[in-house]
Parts: C-alpha cells; structure tokens; sequence
C-alpha cells in the first residue's frame, strides 16, 4: 500500500503538467510573497481613495497591455509550433522581427498617452499629469518584454521564468517602499510598478541577445497564417482581460471615491486566486501546443488543468467564507473593508469562474479552435452593460460580474463539449 502511494506520487510529480506549474508556482508564489508585502504597505500608507487611484492605473495598464496578450499567446502557438518541428532558423527570424515592430509600437503608444492625456484625467478623475504620464511609459515597456516571455514559455523554461517574476516583485516592493517614504502617495505605487517591469526586461533579455544579430533576410515566415490566426485571438483575450478589468474601472468612475476604493480593494483580495491558477494555464499552453504539432493526445492535459484549478480556487472561496474577518485585515488593515466582511466568498466565486473560463479558453486557442471569440467577446460587453444599467454600490456591481462570467464558463463548457466530447460518444 506504501509502495503503491509512493508510486503515484512520483508519478503526480513528474507530470509535465505538474512539474512545470510547480516551478512557475513556486516563483510565483516568491513574488507574491514580495507583492503581498508591498500592497500591506501600500493599502496601509495611502488613504481609500489614492489606493481608488492606484487600482484605476493599474486597470489601465492592464487594459491598454491586452495586446500583450494576445501577443504572448500568438507568439507561443508559433514559436513552440517552430522549435517542436526543430525549425531553429524561423524560430530567430520570428523573435527579430517582433522585436523591431514592438519597438516601434512602443514610441506610438507612448505618443498617444501625451496626446491623450487630458481625457484619461478627466475619464478617471484623477488630476497628476505624472501618474498617467509613468503609465504610459510602463505600457510601452511592457510591449518590450513580451517577446522575452513568450520565447521563455515557447522553451518550456519555466523556471527561468519564475525568477524574472521574483526579480520584477522584489524591484517593486523597493521602489514603493522609496517612494513612499517621499511621500508620493499613489503615484509610488505607479513608480513601483516601473521599476518592476525594468527589472524583468533586463533579466529576460539576457538568454535571447544572439537572436538579435541573427541574419535572418531570406527566411520565410508562414505571416498569412499568423495574422489570421491573431485577429480572433486578440478580440479573445481583449474581451477575457476585460471581465477582470472593466469593472474596476467602470467601478472608479460611476461609484464615490471611497466607494470604489472598497470594490478595487475587495477584488484584490478576490483575484488572489488568480495567484494560484494563473501557472496551471501558462504551462498548459505550450504543452498543448507542442503536443498538438506532433499529433500526440493531448486532452488528458486540459483534464488535470481543470481539476487542479477548481480544487485550488474553491478551496480558497471556502477560507473566504469561514474566515473572511481574518483574511481582510491581512491584506487591508482594520479599516472601511471588514464591512463586506459577508461578501468576501462571492469575490472569490468571481475569480474563481474567470479562472475555470481561462483555462477552457486558452484550451480552445492552443489547438486553434478561435471561434470561441463570440463567446468571450458576448460575456465582456454583457458585463460592461449590467454594470451601466445597474451600479448601485459596490455589491451591485459584483453580482453583475458574477453573472458575466458564470453565462462564460456555461457557454464554453457547451462549446467543449460540442467540439470534443460530443464526437466520443
């Protein structure tokens, strides 16, 4: 009976699925350990209504980085697709041209932050010029930095990847703490983030310096496939980033200062678990992927992903529910908060369906299967009308997420079960 637990759990381990995420896991959780550290700071120096401010400049870096990734994805499906098929020269040619088109796209955006600068302050209620002007430029570096990462994931290094992820999470917690202790208030979490990204490019640059000075002239790339392949993926992923994002936003600008404070700072205890899923669905990918190039099963993976995901995620919403009194104060302090102490378990269900839905999505995208766009895109427009309609307090606004998502993961498991498991029966 030893030997036979014994066996299985060397077995459990050594799953590729497993090992991968427990790396990323594991960096993972270092830099959460570093980014729990600075938001007890942060949460703590700042009043409700800067961290309001914070939280909006944080959905709009997410916001406008969207195409990061659809990006990042796009990159992986080809670049993995190349190195299982032991295409090494398109592999270089695919990074140095990506990596000169993002460069430039890098200078647009930040143009276009300068030329915009004034309705995002008067969208977002949010007078410092500074703050939206340090946002931009944290947009476009992480345009930088996508390149680097898909290339990691396309390698299956993920434990590099882990330590750029600890790297970026110990810049930021000492560039917060620094800045607050100026007193710059909102603005030092802004510049905390910045020294985060700086710090992951420069570490993620150092393995693909060579690709650079790669001629890479008369190497043909399959550009028609790949354009067409990132249309549907892009309105995919900006549509799934948007049930995670748009409601803060939309929180920030129809509720008080106070008020949408409380809902950003609720969902942050909510989105922990995204802490938790997020590698499960980032080692997936590729070895979907790579496993789908070379016409070997792969299905089995989704199964173990989903399973891995529902345990971590409604494990934590039942902690959510038995000790929420407990929880909030670790993460906000004592203040306004513990008065949704009750609530705390529905912010997690919420993470918890956005989690369950990225994984059947990125599934669907990793064996090219792109029409689960009208899915996405439905749920997304769905939530931003609920709320528009109904945004009464911060509860109101929940439920109206709750409801996106929950008709999202309905639809997709519908849509699995139409295009995999109907064909077993």
């Amino acid at each position: 009976m030893k030997a036979t637990l014994i066996s299985y759990t060397q077995r459990i381990i050594k799953h590729e699925l497993v090992s991968g995420s427990a790396l990323l896991f594991v960096g993972t959780m270092g830099a959460n350990v570093l980014a729990f550290l600075f938001n007890f700071v942060l949460v703590r120096w700042i009043t409700p209504a800067e961290y309001g401010i914070f939280a909006s400049m944080v959905s709009l870096i997410t916001l406008l980085s969207v195409p990061n990734q659809f990006l990042t994805t796009t990159i992986t499906q080809f670049a993995t697709s190349f190195y299982a098929k032991h295409e090494l020269d398109k592999v270089k040619a695919l990074y140095k041209m990506l990596y000169v088109m993002l460069t430039i796209v890098s200078g647009v955006i930040l143009f276009c932050f300068f030329l915009f600068l004034h309705q995002l302050q008067n969208f977002l209620h949010v007078t410092s010029s500074f703050a939206f002007i340090i946002t931009g430029v944290i947009i476009g570096l992480s345009y930088l930095s996508i390149v680097n990462a898909a290339y990691l994931q396309s390698l299956l290094r993920f434990g590099y990847s882990a330590i750029a992820q600890v790297i970026g999470s110990a810049a930021k917690l000492g560039v917060g703490v620094f800045f607050l202790f100026l007193g710059w208030q909102s603005t030092a979490g802004i510049m905390a983030i910045l020294g985060s990204y700086l710090a992951a490019f420069t570490f993620t640059q150092l393995p693909f310096l060579s690709y650079l000075t790669t001629q890479t002239k008369n190497i043909a790339l399959p550009k028609k496939e790949i354009f067409f392949y990132s249309l549907p993926t892009a309105l995919t992923i900006i549509s799934l980033t948007s049930l995670t994002t748009t409601d803060v936003l939309l929180a920030k600008h129809f509720l008080p200062a106070f008020s949408a404070g409380i809902y950003a700072g609720m969902s942050l205890i909510g989105r922990v678990i995204f802490y938790f899923s997020a590698p499960i669905t980032t080692v997936m990918f590729p070895l979907i992927v790579k496993k789908h190039a070379q016409q070997e099963k792969f299905q089995h993976l989704l199964t173990s992903a989903i399973g891995i995901v529902a345990l971590m995620s409604f494990s934590i919403v039942v902690a959510y529910a038995i000790a929420p009194r407990i929880i909030i104060p670790l993460f906000l302090g004592q203040g306004s908060y513990i008065e949704y102490a009750t609530s705390l378990w529905l912010f997690g269900l919420v993470a918890s369906l956005f989690s369950l839905a990225s994984v059947l999505v990125n599934f669907f995208l990793s064996t090219k299967h792109t029409n689960v766009v009208w899915l996405v895109t439905l749920s997304a427009l769905l939530q931003i009308v609920l709320i528009t309609v109904s945004h009464q307090g911060v509860l109101s606004i929940m439920i109206n997420s709750l409801i996106s998502l929950g008709s999202l993961l309905t639809g997709l498991v519908v849509y699995y079960w139409y295009s995999y498991a109907r064909k077993k029966e």
